[in-house]
């Protein structure tokens, strides 16, 4: 009896991993909207009370995560954590990031070194192209929930 009941739910469990395997391939997009979510909550946080990087006025409570380098040019740089700072809503949105500025003042922020190595790996990026893994995802989801349960105590 035994036998024939593993036999009958063998087929079904097969076909529940297919499904899984399947919802895992549809959201890896839903992963990186998800991770993007918490990444830009976790540098409004992380920046909170600092200028903002490309202009310099006053922190505001309306800034968002700016990208030094873009993440439709550069997307392997979307969660480094040293292209991404606090910027107000009128210098990421309407002046495209206010490139020439954030990077005048990235010098500033995080030093000539870090700086320069975030350039390199820009041009690493553009020319050898970047893919999220899942795993990355998950594990990056983990450490920055970590992270903003750290800096809200």
């Amino acid at each position: 009896m035994n036998k024939a009941t593993l036999k009958a739910t063998k087929p079904r469990r097969e076909l529940e991993k297919e499904k899984a395997s399947r919802e895992d391939r549809k959201k890896l997009g839903t992963l990186i909207q998800d991770t993007q979510r918490l990444f830009n909550k976790y540098i409004r946080l992380r920046d909170k009370g600092k200028p903002c990087i490309s202009s310099g006025i006053p922190y505001k409570s309306d800034f968002e995560a700016g990208h030094c380098f873009p993440v439709s040019t550069y997307p392997g740089l979307r969660f480094d954590f040293d292209n991404v700072h606090g910027q107000s809503v009128k210098d990421n949105r309407f002046k495209d990031g206010a490139q020439e500025d954030y990077l005048i003042n990235l010098y500033r922020r995080i030093g000539k070194e870090r700086t320069e190595a975030l350039i390199e790996r820009a041009k690493d990026y553009k020319k050898n192209g970047h893919r999220f893994t899942r795993e990355y995802l998950k594990e990056l989801q983990s450490d920055l929930k970590q992270k903003i349960k750290e800096l809200n105590q």
